[in-house]
């Protein structure tokens, strides 16, 4: 059954107030002070873009957040969001976050203390007569043990009067009744109409942020260079990339280790169609080649690249000189991880890149991703944030599998499973 909340509790929310336009500029003061202290000459735009794009996202919610307490729970909410807009994650962002916390908990503080004041018992008077509810002043007949209502008007003569003014008593059983203090029987409420009043939790600014100090974490930023090279079926190419890895000690990275928390493509190399000697061999020397020639046209030498990776897939994983091509590459390119995808790590890589992982963990739903490539279709199942499940199919935008009799099963899979998601 269902409680409802009493009417007591929104008049406590109602009566914490905030003043969250005086705070809005005060951490866009933060922000162009601390990108000024760290040479960023456009610190005077960024803050005003900083400020249009918060002012944004607060305007999406506020139909939803009618309490000042709510308003000012999406304005801590929403603060690394509209920061990511001109900031990317790093030792800067930290700085600008942890110079806003005591700012947001100042006012935070001083909510709690109220509600907690609120919770405490008041001090009451004497009880007056009448004033309390549950007793009532009834007739009572001494002959028949009966109660009877006594009107309104007649029970406040009764209440005003003296002790020396004598009242004239109705009759039953042929005798005068008697005045008598009776306890009112009180109903005990239904689950369903029983009100209950919720605590009003005061959270912290690093709670709802999801921020600690950097400074208290020990936070350590690490700039590396990466490379992607993807030797697939139909055509091959990479990437350089410059990675912001983040390490703290704190309870939100229980494991100590670095995580990733900014990605910038630095160097996007061209496409070529996947060079073939015959269709079981793959022509190491031309994709040799090919990756020297874009180390140059990027400006960088192997010797600069801390971390990548070259992965082989699709039909050209199945090539007979496969796993000298990933040899070469990652000996001759720099510092790599090097991996021949087999059909399940493929459909893996497809799922994790397109970023549906990460879009069903936050819209906690199901999602179906499906990387058509040259050679086979990789097939990944994503639900609130886990890869469930993947296949791979011999589809292809060069390739479709048949069987003996001329038939391709495959594709109407893929058709229906495109067609139910």
């Amino acid at each position: 059954m269902g409680k409802k909340i009493t009417g007591n509790y929104k008049k406590k929310l109602q009566d914490i107030e905030i003043k969250t336009e005086s705070q809005k500029w005060a951490l866009v003061f933060y922000i162009k002070r601390i990108l000024e202290e760290n040479g960023n000459p456009d610190a005077e735009s960024l803050g005003d873009e900083f400020l249009q794009q918060y002012e944004q996202l607060l305007q999406e919610h506020e139909n939803e957040d009618i309490y000042d307490l709510h308003r000012y729970y999406r304005l801590i909410t929403e603060f690394k969001p509209a920061l990511s807009t001109i900031l990317k994650p790093g030792k800067v962002f930290d700085m600008c976050c942890d110079s806003v916390i005591p700012t947001f908990n100042v006012p935070l503080d001083r909510i709690r203390k109220q509600v907690k004041e609120n919770r405490l018992p008041k001090t009451k008077g004497p009880i007056m007569p009448g004033s309390n509810k549950s007793m009532d002043l009834m007739y009572y007949c001494t002959v028949c043990n009966q109660n009877f209502e006594i009107p309104p008007e007649i029970k406040e003569q009764l209440l005003n009067s003296s002790d020396d003014e004598k009242k004239e008593l109705p009759k039953h059983c042929e005798k005068d009744m008697v005045i008598k203090i009776t306890k009112i029987q009180e109903e005990k409420p239904t689950d369903e109409s029983k009100e209950v009043e919720p605590e009003i939790e005061i959270y912290s600014a690093e709670l709802l942020m999801g921020h600690l100090d950097s400074k208290e974490s020990k936070v350590e930023y690490l700039d590396v260079l990466s490379v992607g090279i993807d030797i697939g079926s139909s055509t091959s190419h990479l990437v350089f990339s410059k990675l912001t890895l983040k390490r703290e000690t704190s309870f939100f990275n229980l494991s100590n280790r670095f995580n990733l928390a900014n990605r910038e493509i630095i160097y996007e190399g061209t496409i070529i169609f996947t060079p073939l000697i015959d269709r079981f061999t793959i022509d190491i020397e031309a994709i040799i080649k090919f990756c020297e020639e874009e180390y140059k046209k990027a400006g960088i030498t192997p010797e600069m690249v801390d971390t990548g990776a070259v992965i082989v897939t699709g039909e050209t994983a199945k090539k007979q000189n496969a796993a000298e091509i990933v040899r070469r590459l990652s000996s001759e390119t720099g510092k790599f991880v090097s991996a021949s995808a087999g059909p399940r790590f493929e459909s893996l890589l497809g799922a994790m890149g397109s970023g549906i992982v990460d879009l069903t963990r936050k819209k906690q739903n199901t999602i179906l991703n499906i990387d058509v490539g040259g050679g086979t279709s990789n097939l990944a199942i994503s639900s609130n944030g886990i890869v469930l499940s993947t296949s791979c199919i011999n589809i292809g935008g060069r390739l479709l599998g048949i069987d003996k009799d001329l038939r391709s099963g495959e594709l109407m899979v893929l058709a229906k499973l495109s067609w139910n998601f």
